[in-house]
């Protein structure tokens, strides 16, 4: 046990203190204080007698003596005790005046005993002494405790530092004696207790019950009685119950997962949760709770932890149930933890897979290329795992289907006209152990493609025409030409080829021959025509030449020659090329046209179109509003002929589709607008010159390169009678036989180009018929001989002949006919035609290939020719025969050897002979197989991230031409992870390949090509893919000495460096490093080893002997893609190192001072080295040993030694080091020097005080000159450095003073305690030569205090007044004493003494206040006296007391009222009337007094509404306001009853009312919402109703429910037990919440019921597909650039609220757009400019097939140009989402119609939705980018408001450029115009519009008045926020301001100002009125109180 810090006790008993007698105190008002004369003869010895003495003194001890003496000492003095208030337990001897202890005393009892002696002198004198006793403690009291054993509990939880219990250990001592001390001797073991010396333990570390339960404590107290030995010791036990405390909550020890199968039966366990609460009791006992029941899946026995399983489970429909379990215990407050309990449910497969349609429809084109992808159909198994892994198959040849993708391709060739649609059935089977499947069907329709050739069956027609016709032209045969295209592609045109050289047929587009001439027989009987049909839907293109001749030397006709020529056809008129038949080549073909004209000598040119293949899904689709139109000649220009439209799949276009006049618009008598394809008359129109058109339109896309189609319009002209007749020739040479009899001649023909009669014409001669030799025939034109012609006698004839026009006269027109006279027959033969032909390859030898034919204008047998060939180049498998012409195969053909022949063939008439080329095209048969250009294909590529990786390309060939020779490609069979394309051979990734930790992974497969023939061939090679760990790091060469020396004679083979280089990454590839020699011109002389990176000499140095060298190596590593790292070396080639380095001496000695800053220099060494070249540069370093510290450096080539570190004397005074010189040879030299380094001291240590503070105490009123302390001071410096002066530098120096030398400091004056306690003084020691080191110290001084003055009353009497019913323990009143000592001397204490212990009182010795101890009866009506005696602490002396009188007056008092039951009990109905008596009360008044027994109720508490009344005088009770349980079911009233006496007694009783329940109140529902997701079945369990009733049972439940009438009623059911179903299943996006109105009826008698509307919200499923949002973004900048971030949201249009949408950026910069978050938010990056980007943004929901939406996004910048010329918009748009979706365009295209003349634009920069308006900031910029004023703009676009609102069908309320103009400020705000622009960024969305710019874009601001605040001051500011008023005052706010109300006694606005209520306020009975703040108080009188005074009586 630790020692207490008690002072000793004191061993003197008695104690005298003599005084002088001026020294003798006032005996006290007691004693009389007048004496005689005589009286001053007799006197004590001492004017007041003080003794002390133990307690345990034994009785019979003499205290002392008392003495007095008389001046005339004659007589006998005698000595009695005057006054004893020990009750005689002291005995004064009368005679000797001994004081003597009569009983034991007891310091417990009594600590001081006051007596008055007095002494006679006979018997008229007599003197009295005050002799104070004072008994001293004695430590014979232990200490006791209470009780001897304790028993607490305590809760675990309470905190740290809380006292739980106090031991009530008294001490019955005093002093030190009863100083305690206490500790716990065991049972605390953790020390978790701690026991304060006032015996309270308290908890000093924290309780766990779980821990420990119970402690059992033993308590030891012992007093601090001195000696030790003397000390009493007592011990308790203390059991301490540590109660629990629901401090730990249960916790699950169960697992969160569990697994399930998704077909368990309704009912089962699904798990067993168990939960453990470490805590006791009910603490620990616990309660399942499910909190959230997944739609009532599961239930939880709450005792057992079962969870069970309520409702059939889908694992489609949710794969995983997250159910809240909660487990909480029955403790209080309760707690609880959470699981959420995982139920994964494990997929059965129950589910087939489904079609997202159950039908497809395809449409291609007939020639798709084989392997093209045409659709993907797409089926999704709700299944997991296998079950819902789906793969693809289709049992049709024709198709193939990707088994994993769903992608079908095309494998077999397509024939429309063979097949035009096929129906394909898709079988989707999921890989489940039994599987389902599912089937869907593709309907494929074949679109047409010309690719058949228009043919004539039967192919030669034979037509007999009479010879002179008189009915021209006479429609003779329609020919007809077969084409099984469709549409367009069948759609023929005839034409006449060849055998129509004089025209004297014609042929219509449609067919129709005509004879347009008499035909003569005679003259010609056989004419063989060559008639050519072209469909409409082969064109190619369209070719055209320019003849600057006119006439018929202007009359162009177009042919194809050479290769490739027999593939297309060309309109000879038109120059419109076509395809002969289906052509498709997997290259260019190049085509050669001829164009010549009509000339007699006809002129050619050539040139060459090449023909490019591609997609007809590519091509532009074009169409006309028509085909066929008829326009009168006359028709005026610019007539709309028609309209021609196109359209284009192709991506990537930069612009529209444009439209040109390919072919046919002969004299640009059509035009056509480039954009909008309106066909139009050009120039007049002349039925007589093109009576008809074919005109070709050409639509060309805008792409790179353009792709064009055409269509022909066909344009027939009607006549009118406008035209002369015209002979068809200027002039006519005809020829006649000689000696022919009269005979034809020829025919002239004039054209009237009119129709009907007004084209018809007569014929006559006019001139040149001089004998009459001719006649013509005025009908027909024929010229006829009239008689036999001599050629010898006129072998000419020129004749006139005249044209008249039958329907006008005057229209004639002539013609000269040359009429010769020819010889007899001198023709040769001449071939029919140009021959050519083609036949296949595999042609058997005999085939007859074709026919070679002539004419000879002879006959008989100068007509007959023979036929042979005449090749001279080389022999040709034909032969022909030579009088058929019938050329045949003569042996094998080869296409791929040879794919065509010209044959030469000679026709002779045995006169003539003449030679024709023969052309013979050798077709393709499929007769090669594809051949792969490797035997197998083998790559090595990293490992993917990306889903589709290109790997790499195989490739085949196949020699066939056409289909035959087309190859695709396809795996076989189908993997899961590669793809190919079937077109390319690209093979590529189906999903990502991660390798993890695996190195490689390997994969092979089969690729087959095929080629495209209707028996197609095969050929396949094996793909090897090697996956290799992506290499992403090079390697990294570790740092080596760039320059190296090396001596010319190494010897080779010698290694001269390392190289290393490491590589990050890992793996024998990726991380293996070799080395290579990869430049520099020490190639040749070093080597690195491939694998070490070891270089060697490789071959004698001595060549490059004092040359630099550098060599150039690569670091490369194994991985795919290999990584490499370059560097390079340089070596120096050098003589060898012969000398070593030299110092001049073997030590140094540098000399330094200790304060040498660092990095400064102290010296330089120097060697010499002999060698030269870097044999001799040398390198300097300091030995490590030497320098541990690391002080000092050495500079490495210039030997500067240099200082790092500081240097102290005080530690080290000397520094060695060893410095080594080092050369730079190949097998370097040293030398070595020894350095000295001194450290001089420099004052660097300032002197150190031995304390930074001192402390120390004097006692007042010491003398000057008392030393206090000794400071004491060292300095580690030495010498003169070291030597202190000490001296005092602030503080109370003036009352001090210090020695300079030693340090002693002493007093300056004369200390008083009582004026300062505390001195401080700053001290300082320096060095005695150098001010600036010093160091400081504080002494505090403390002074003392000596016991210098006594108590003094502040009155010499007090008075005080009480009442006789007054309490034990009431405060009477309070007396003070004040002492000037300060301190434990200033201290007093109180005391009464005398008969003042015995009167009922007592006073506390500490505060002097009065209180009551006792019955005050016996002063009734009196005054008590009391002696109060003031004293310091210890013993009296009798020179250190005051005393003082106190009178206390004691009243009669009031007794109050007494009811006759403490508590009064009443039970009554809330439906008891108004005025109904309850109860009676009753009460009584003991006083006599009339007034004073008169008393009244009231009720003075617990009336809650004023419920009741009580009657002031009977006392009853009664019922004032209806009653009503549910609000108030029990009332605590308190009753008084006060008397009417001035102070009013009051007694009081409580009335105990219970209101019993009635059925008053109707069911309430506890919730009025609910939730049910959409598509769930019929009977889905929604709600169940949940009803309260603020009634008691039975007027409560059970609860009826029914549904009230609504719409809901066909959609839900509610049981009567309050279970509201589902009886159908319900859409969202039909009805996303429904209003069920729900009747509730109680049970009580009568029943009450109540309708309640439940508002039941129907929950989404992604039950839609998400359709295309196209949308435009406006973003809008300040400055320069836009910074970046979100510029919208472009999640597609979709139904369904809760789809989470993964967007991605299909087309479009992916550098400025991206999806930061895979959601559908788009960021843009920071851009500078203006541009627009058309965006394609793909958009999944992760359930439905994706969508792609068009993203238009525009950026446009504004600068304060913009604002300063900006107009103001006020657009009213009660929505304002529908505004900017749908009127915004509207507006700003109507907008940017008012300034198209003026080429500006409107620019909307800013945009802000103000409730009902949205208000726009726009200005207009012109062509030249300045802006337009905003004045004059305004003015326009207000001018023209009306129709902006019809255009954009908004209204218009406001158009302004002055903001301020409508003055938008609130609450008579100042509008100012200003520019206020944030960075941060504003988006207003639409569906089709989003907004982009400055959040807060300000050109005015308001300034409010007080009151207002906001932007337009339209916000009311609550100034009672602040809390203005003062005093409790209550803040009103209103608009503009606020108010106060004041409490009473203030006033002001803000109540801060006091009332001074003593104005008008009069004090009764001469109170004094005194204002105080919030009121008054009157100062009463004596006998008079209240607050305006009341009498006591």
């Amino acid at each position: 046990m630790g020692t207490c810090g008690c002072p000793r006790t004191r061993c003197l008993a008695l104690v005298l203190y003599w005084m002088t007698s001026s020294e003798v105190p006032s005996p006290g008002p007691g004693i009389s204080q007048i004496r005689s004369k005589l009286f001053k003869q007799l006197a004590f010895s001492k004017p007041v007698y003080s003794f002390e003495l133990e307690e345990d003194t034994v009785p019979g001890t003499t205290l002392g003596y008392v003495e007095a003496s008389h001046a005339l000492q004659d007589r006998q003095i005698s000595y009695s005790l005057v006054e004893d208030d020990g009750d005689g337990l002291f005995l004064l001897n009368p005679v000797s005046g001994e004081v003597t202890l009569s009983r034991a005393l007891d310091y417990e009892s009594e600590q001081t005993y006051i007596l008055t002696l007095g002494a006679g002198y006979g018997e008229a004198q007599f003197a009295w002494v005050r002799v104070y006793v004072n008994v001293l403690d004695v430590n014979d009291n232990p200490p006791v405790f209470s009780f001897d054993a304790y028993t607490i509990s305590v809760l675990e939880d309470i905190p740290v530092g809380t006292c739980i219990f106090g031991l009530n250990v008294t001490d019955a001592d005093d002093g030190v004696n009863a100083e305690l001390n206490s500790a716990i001797i065991s049972g605390d073991n953790e020390g978790r207790f701690a026991v304060g010396s006032n015996g309270i333990i308290c908890l000093q570390r924290a309780l766990d019950r779980e821990t420990e339960s119970i402690y059992s404590l033993t308590i030891q107290v012992s007093d601090c009685a001195l000696p030790e030995d003397t000390r009493l010791t007592s011990t308790a036990h203390i059991t301490v119950y540590i109660e629990d405390v629901n401090d730990n909550a249960p916790f699950f020890t169960s697992g969160e997962k569990v697994h399930v199968p998704e077909n368990m039966p309704v009912h089962s366990v699904v798990t067993v949760v168990h939960a453990l609460d470490v805590d006791a009791g009910a603490n620990s006992a616990v309660e399942y709770v499910l909190e959230h029941m997944s739609g009532n899946t599961f239930r939880i026995d709450s005792s057992s932890g079962r969870v069970y399983l309520q409702k059939e489970l889908d694992r489609e429909q949710t794969s995983m149930l997250t159910v809240l379990l909660t487990v909480r215990d029955k403790g209080s407050p309760q707690l609880s933890s959470s699981m959420n309990l995982s139920v994964f449910i494990d997929d059965v497969n129950d589910n087939a897979p489904i079609f997202t349609k159950s039908s497809y429809k395809v449409t291609v084109m007939e020639d798709v290329p084989r392997g093209l992808p045409l659709c993907q159909v797409f089926a999704s198994d709700a299944d997991g795992g296998p079950n819902g892994q789906i793969r693809y198959s289709i049992y049709q040849s024709q198709f193939v289907i990707d088994s994993l993708s769903g992608d079908i391709s095309v494998m077999g060739s397509l024939d429309r006209e063979k097949h035009p649609s096929y129906t394909l059935t898709v079988i989707a089977m999921d890989q489940g152990d039994v599987p389902r499947s599912a089937t869907a069907t593709v309907h494929v329709l074949l679109t047409d493609v010309n690719d058949f050739v228009p043919t004539f069956s039967p192919s030669l027609v034979t037509v007999h025409v009479l010879e002179n016709l008189e009915q021209l032209p006479l429609a003779i045969e329609q020919v007809s030409a077969i084409d099984e295209d469709l549409g367009v592609n069948s759609q023929l045109t005839y034409t006449i080829t060849r055998g129509n050289e004089d025209e004297l047929f014609a042929l219509s587009p449609t067919g129709t021959l005509s004879v347009w001439h008499s035909l003569d027989r005679e003259l010609k009987a056989h004419y063989t025509l060559e008639v050519i049909a072209v469909d409409s839907g082969s064109i190619v293109c369209a070719v055209r030449a320019v003849d600057l001749d006119t006439g018929i030397n202007a009359q162009l006709t177009f042919s194809l020659f050479g290769s490739n020529s027999d593939q297309f056809s060309i309109d000879p008129i038109r120059g419109v090329i076509f395809a002969a038949h289906t052509t498709t080549a997997p290259k260019d073909m190049t085509l050669s046209v001829r164009v010549r004209d009509g000339g007699k000598e006809p002129k050619t040119d050539t040139t060459t179109v090449t023909v490019r293949f591609q997609s007809a899904s590519q091509i532009p689709r074009v169409a006309a509003a028509s085909h066929e139109h008829l326009l009168s000649e006359d028709v005026a220009l610019n007539t709309q002929v028609t309209v021609v439209t196109a359209e284009s799949e192709r991506r990537g276009l930069v612009g529209p589709i444009s439209y040109y006049l390919a072919a046919g618009n002969f004299e640009e008598a059509f035009q056509v607008h480039q954009q909008t394809g309106i066909l139009t008359v050009n120039n007049p129109l002349d039925y007589e010159t093109n009576s008809e058109f074919q005109i070709w339109v050409e639509a060309r896309d805008a792409g790179l390169p353009p792709y064009s189609s055409y269509i022909k319009i066909h344009i027939s002209i009607s006549d009118v009678n406008d035209n002369a007749p015209v002979f068809t020739r200027s002039s006519y040479r005809c020829e006649v036989f000689e000696n022919m009899p009269a005979s034809l001649v020829c025919q002239v023909l004039a054209v009237d180009l009119d129709r009907g009669f007004n084209g018809e014409v007569q014929y006559s001669i006019l001139t040149g018929d001089t004998e009459n030799t001719f006649t013509v025939d005025a009908d027909t034109g024929v010229i006829r001989t009239r008689k036999s012609i001599d050629r010898e006698k006129t072998w000419v004839y020129n004749l006139t002949v005249q044209a008249r026009d039958k329907g006008n006269r005057f229209h004639t027109g002539t013609t000269l006919v040359v009429v010769t006279v020819l010889d007899t027959n001198d023709n040769a033969p001449r071939f029919s035609q140009i021959f050519f032909t083609e036949i296949p390859e595999n042609t058997p030898v005999g085939f007859t290939v074709i026919q070679i034919t002539s004419t000879d204008a002879d006959i008989g047998v100068n007509a007959v020719s023979t036929y042979m060939i005449v090749n001279t180049s080389g022999s040709v498998p034909f032969a022909i025969d030579n009088s058929n012409g019938y050329v045949t195969v003569i042996r094998p053909l080869d296409r791929e050897i040879k794919d065509h022949y010209v044959v030469r063939v000679n026709a002779n008439d045995s006169a003539w002979s003449v030679n024709t080329e023969v052309t013979i095209y050798i077709t393709d048969i499929n007769d090669n197989r594809p051949v792969f250009s490797q035997l197998s294909y083998s790559i090595t590529i990293p490992e993917t991230k990306a889903r589709e990786v290109f790997i790499l390309q195989v490739n085949a060939r196949d020699s066939d031409l056409g289909q035959n020779g087309q190859v695709f490609y396809y795996i076989q069979p189908p993997s899961d992870l590669f793809k190919i394309n079937a077109s390319t051979g690209d093979v590529l990734t189906k999903q990502p390949i991660s390798l993890h930790e695996v190195g490689t992974q390997n994969h092979s497969f089969l690729v087959v090509a095929s080629d495209c023939g209707v028996m197609p061939n095969l050929s396949n090679v094996t793909v090897r893919v090697n996956f290799v760990q992506y290499n992403y790091f090079p390697p990294m060469f570790l740092p080596f000495q760039p320059l190296i020396s090396v001596p010319f004679n190494l010897d080779v083979g010698t290694k001269v460096m390392q190289l290393s280089a490491i590589d990050k990454d890992s793996g024998d590839f990726n991380g293996t490093v070799e080395y290579f020699v990869t430049g520099g011109n020490a190639s040749r002389f070093f080597k690195v080893e491939q694998n070490s990176g070891s270089v060697f000499v490789n071959t004698s140095l001595k060549q490059i002997f004092k040359e630099m060298a550098t060599l150039l190596v690569t670091a490369k590593d194994k991985g795919v893609p290999p990584l490499s790292t370059h560097t390079s070396v340089s070596f120096l080639i050098t003589e060898n190192n012969h000398f070593a380095p030299h110092f001049s001496a073997t030590q140094v000695t540098f000399v330094v001072r200790e304060d040498l800053p660092v990095g400064s220099v102290i010296g330089k060494v120097k060697a010499e080295d002999k060698d030269p070249g870097p044999n001799g540069i040398l390198y300097y370093s300091i030995i490590e040993a030497e320098n541990e510290e690391k002080i000092f450096s050495i500079g490495q080539s210039t030997g500067f030694v240099t200082l790092i570190a500081s240097l102290d004397f005080d530690k080290q005074k000397v520094h060695s080091l060893q410095v080594t010189a080092k050369d730079d040879g190949w097998i370097s030299k040293t030398g070595n020097l020894n350095v000295i380094v001194e450290v001089q001291d420099v004052n660097d240590n300032p002197p150190i005080f031995s304390a930074t503070e001192y402390l120390v105490s004097l006692p007042e009123n010491l003398p000057i000159g008392t030393t206090v302390l000794q400071v004491k001071a060292t300095d580690m410096d030495s010498g003169v450095n070291s030597q202190i002066s000490y001296s005092l530098l602030k503080g109370d120096v003036d009352g001090f003073a210090l020695d300079s030398q030693n340090g002693v400091l002493t007093t300056q004056e004369v200390f008083d305690f009582e004026l300062q306690q505390n001195y401080e003084v700053t001290v300082k020691a320096s060095n005695t030569d150098s001010q600036g080191h010093f160091s400081l110290a504080q002494v505090h001084i403390l002074i003392t205090d000596v016991n210098e003055y006594r108590p003094r009353f502040s009155r010499s009497q007090y008075h005080f007044t009480v009442s006789e019913r007054a309490l034990v323990g009431t405060k009477v009143g309070h007396v003070f004493a004040s002492d000037s000592d300060l301190g434990v001397d200033g201290e007093v204490f109180y005391l009464l003494i005398g008969q003042s212990k015995k009167a009922g009182f007592d006073i506390d010795k500490r505060s002097g206040d009065i209180f009551v101890t006792g019955d005050l009866k016996q002063h009734a009506q009196n005054q008590a006296v009391l002696r109060i005696l003031a004293k310091n602490k210890g013993s009296i002396t009798g020179t250190d007391v005051e005393e003082t009188l106190v009178l206390v007056s004691v009243m009669d008092a009031n007794d109050p009222p007494t009811f006759s039951s403490s508590v009064y009990h009443v039970d009554i109905s809330e439906g008891t009337a108004v005025g109904t008596s309850v109860v009676k009360v009753k009460a009584e008044d003991q006083d006599f007094h009339s007034n004073w027994n008169n008393f009244s109720y009231s009720i003075e508490s617990g009336n809650h509404n004023g419920s009741f009344s009580v009657h002031p005088v009977t006392g009853f009770i009664s019922i004032v306001t209806p009653l009503d349980r549910e609000q108030w079911a029990f009332y605590n009233l308190t009753v008084t009853a006060i008397d009417g006496a001035p102070i009013a007694g009051t007694g009081s009783t409580k009335v105990l009312i219970v209101v019993s329940d009635i059925n008053d109140n109707a069911p309430i529902l506890s919730s009025v919402e609910g939730h049910v997701r959409e598509n769930e079945p019929h009977g889905t369990i929604v709600t169940i109703m949940n009803a309260t009733d603020a009634d008691l049972p039975p007027n409560q439940g059970p609860f009826t429910y029914q549904l009230g009438q609504s719409e809901a009623s066909s959609y839900f059911t509610l049981t009567s037990d309050g279970v509201l179903s589902t009886i159908r299943p319900l859409d969202r996006e039909e009805h996303r919440v429904f209003p069920v109105i729900v009747v509730i009826q109680d049970a009580g008698i009568p029943p009450q019921s109540a309708t309640a509307t439940v508002h039941i919200t129907v929950l989404d499923e992604n039950d839609n597909p998400p359709m295309v949002r196209n949308m435009y973004i406006e973003v809008k900048y300040y400055g320069s650039s836009f910074s970046g971030g979100l510029i919208g949201n472009v999640r597609p249009e979709d139904p369904d609220v809760s789809d989470e949408f993964n967007c991605s950026l299909r087309i479009g910069p992916r550098n400025l757009f991206s999806f930061p978050s895979n959601g559908c938010d788009l960021w843009s990056s920071p851009y500078q400019g203006e541009a627009k980007f058309n965006l394609t943004i793909a958009a999944s929901d992760n359930r439905h097939i994706p969508v792609n939406s068009s993203v238009y996004v525009n950026y446009k910048g504004f600068t304060n140009a913009t604002i300063d010329n900006c107009i103001l918009f006020y657009v009213t748009s009660p929505q304002f989402e529908v505004f900017l979706s749908i009127n915004y365009l509207k507006l700003i295209k109507a907008l940017d119609s008012l300034f198209n003349l003026q080429a500006s634009k409107i620019h909307v920069f800013g945009m802000k939705p103000l409730g009902n308006t949205t208000l726009l900031l726009a200005a207009v910029k012109n062509y030249n980018g300045q802006y337009i004023s905003g004045t004059v703009a305004s003015g326009i676009f207000t001018d023209q408001k009306e129709h902006l609102e019809a255009q954009s069908n908004i209204k218009i309320s406001l158009i302004t450029s002055d903001p301020c103009f409508s003055n938008p400020c609130h609450h008579q705000g100042t509008c100012n115009k200003n520019v206020d622009i944030s960075q941060d960024i504003s988006i207003l969305e639409s569906s089709t519009v989003i907004f982009v710019s400055p959040k807060h874009v300000e050109i005015f601001n308001c300034s409010c008045l007080p009151g207002y605040t906001g932007l337009l001051c339209e916000l009311d500011i609550d100034e009672c926020n602040g809390g203005p008023c003062d005093n409790g005052a209550a803040c009103v706010n209103y608009p503009g301001g606020f108010s106060c109300n004041c409490t009473s006694g203030y006033s002001g606005p803000f109540c801060s100002s006091d009332i001074n209520e003593c104005k008008n306020i009069s004090c009764h009975n001469g109170g004094t009125c005194l204002n105080i703040r919030g009121g008054f108080y009157c100062d009463c009188n004596l006998g008079y109180v209240g607050k305006y005074q009341f009498v006591f009586y």
